[in-house]
């Protein structure tokens, strides 16, 4: 084997480093907004396709910038938002009543409707939670004072259930039912009786939307409790007339356009 010839100094040598200073007012991309802080509705935007990845951009840069708290709240959000489960909304809106939590019921068909628009059986569980809370209200006032004096007390969800029950009649007439199967055709039928005698009892007993739309032109938040939805959050009641108003025009009738943003929960 042939001896390797090295130099002496081969190991032992150094090469010379040079220092590069650094640039201490140097921030890469340095930038404190972004395209992506516009969310607008951060749930409507989750449903988009680049809505989560745009939510995720926002969380990221907040941090980077040191906006810890906005960070933090809209990392919670995105997790509230993704875990969320819509069919826990129905359920706590049909057994809310019967703990006697109306308005938590409401909170929870409100927000069901926002996420599952044009299910007709959120509305009549709406109609159902406020005519409880009317009744079940009116009879503790009749035990209390036999002059009924405080019934008007209560007329308010008696009228806020009117509305919700016709639009729930709205909607279910709406979809484009197949009468040529027999059963489908039956069903209808039932839906049909089954809400119309819900509508009418409500009647019977004084409901009428009008009277609750009349009042939602001038009402302000702080007149809740002069008509007995103090347990009622005012932004579920706004958000309620709103898509009352939204989906009638000025001869009352029914303006239903299923889009690609809305259309009906059946035919999802």
């Amino acid at each position: 084997m042939e001896d390797f010839d090295f130099d002496d100094d081969v190991f032992t040598a150094s090469s010379e480093r040079k220092v590069i200073p650094l640039i201490s007012d140097y921030q890469a991309k340095d930038e404190t907004d972004g395209w992506f802080h516009d969310l607008g509705d951060p749930r409507q935007l989750m449903l988009e396709k680049l809505g989560p990845v745009q939510f995720k951009h926002a969380i990221e840069h907040d941090y980077l910038h040191g906006r810890y708290q906005q960070a933090l709240d809209k990392a919670l959000l995105y997790i509230e938002i993704i875990t969320y489960e819509t069919g826990s909304l129905l359920v706590k809106g049909r057994f809310y009543p019967k703990c006697g939590r109306y308005g938590d019921a409401i909170s929870s068909l409100v927000e069901y409707n926002r996420q599952r628009k044009r299910d007709y059986s959120a509305w009549g569980l709406m109609a159902d939670a406020c005519w409880t809370d009317a009744t079940n209200n009116s009879k503790s006032d009749n035990n209390i004072n036999n002059n009924n004096t405080n019934n008007t007390d209560n007329s308010m969800k008696l009228h806020l259930s009117h509305l919700a029950i016709q639009r729930a009649i709205m909607i279910m007439t709406s979809f484009s039912w197949r009468m040529d199967m027999p059963m489908v055709e039956e069903r209808y039928h039932r839906e049909k009786v089954r809400l119309d005698t819900k509508r009418d009892k409500i009647e019977q007993q004084g409901g009428s939307a009008d009277v609750f739309l009349d009042w939602m032109k001038t009402a302000e938040e702080k007149e809740r409790s002069l008509v007995g939805l103090d347990d009622y959050s005012w932004e579920d009641i706004e958000w309620i007339h709103r898509e009352w108003v939204t989906h009638l025009n000025d001869t009352g009738a029914c303006v239903e356009e299923q889009d690609d943003e809305e259309k009906a929960v059946k035919d999802m």
